[in-house]
């Protein structure tokens, strides 16, 4: 994978792509070198826009406090444009990366300081408060859904991620079509798979997974559920090895038994 990232169609010719910031750069220059002979122009707005993230299930009834457009009739990956908390141009858009309801407001940089400050106004009451990358990263593993560097990266594509829908095998040639067609048709040789330890302790990034004394795998994430009340994670584990009741993972010196789950902790 060169990143995870949404696009949005604006019009016939136009899209607006965002993508994961740490991997801005290396995503444009990406994107430039493989314009060929096509009639596309790609163009950096990084430093023009920002992202608000707006989750939770008072989601809409908080953003409707600060806007007239009406968010009942945008779907689920859908989005218009519209006024908010004064600020004109803005994309709202039904989407998120928690795992609970929400929207993703795309604005100009300079009135993102603005809006949020309306936004936690008009939701104090209803107890809304900011929420940082700790925060995120518990939700998105919760609902098992991939960070780029960690499910997905260059080493790991979609269909070991699990991801599969994603790739549209009916389309014309795409870059990488022929090695991912291989992977889904004979089967990856490693895949990522959801976690949970019955156990205080957390198991971070590249601590081993072992069937009974043989390595199968790494951790990729790990954190603590507030949900669930205990450490939950992914890992990448050998084909063959993914659905083990024998699964144990390393964590200084310690093999703690790790419970494989097939359903997201939280829908």
């Amino acid at each position: 994978c060169v990143d995870d990232l949404i696009v949005y169609r604006l019009a016939e010719d136009e899209f607006l792509i965002c993508l994961n910031a740490s991997n801005a750069p290396k995503d444009i220059a990406w994107m430039r070198a493989h314009v060929g002979s096509h009639q596309v122009e790609v163009l950096d707005e990084c430093a023009a826009w920002a992202q608000l993230a707006l989750q939770g299930p008072l989601a809409e009834q908080i953003l409707a406090l600060v806007t007239s457009t009406p968010l009942a009739a945008i779907k689920r990956f859908g989005f218009v444009f519209g006024e908010v908390a004064g600020v004109a141009g803005c994309l709202i858009s039904r989407t998120g990366y928690t795992g609970s309801p929400g929207f993703e407001l795309y604005l100009p940089a300079a009135s993102a300081e603005k809006v949020a400050r309306a936004l936690l106004a008009a939701g104090k009451p209803h107890g809304l408060v900011p929420a940082g990358l700790g925060a995120r990263d518990s939700l998105r593993l919760e609902a098992n859904y991939p960070l780029y560097g960690h499910e997905i990266s260059e080493r790991i594509s979609p269909i070991q991620a699990g991801l599969g829908w994603t790739v549209k095998f009916a389309k014309p040639e795409f870059i990488g079509r022929e090695a991912l067609h291989r992977q889904a048709q004979g089967g990856p040789s490693s895949s990522v798979v959801l976690f949970s330890l019955d156990d205080r302790r957390i198991a971070r990034q590249g601590a081993v997974v072992f069937s009974g004394e043989t390595p199968v795998g790494e951790v990729l994430s790990g954190t603590q559920s507030p949900v669930l009340g205990k450490p939950i994670g992914t890992a990448l584990v050998a084909a063959g090895h993914a659905a083990s009741a024998s699964l144990t993972v390393d964590i200084r010196g310690n093999r703690i038994p790790l419970r494989v789950s097939v359903e997201p902790f939280v829908k």
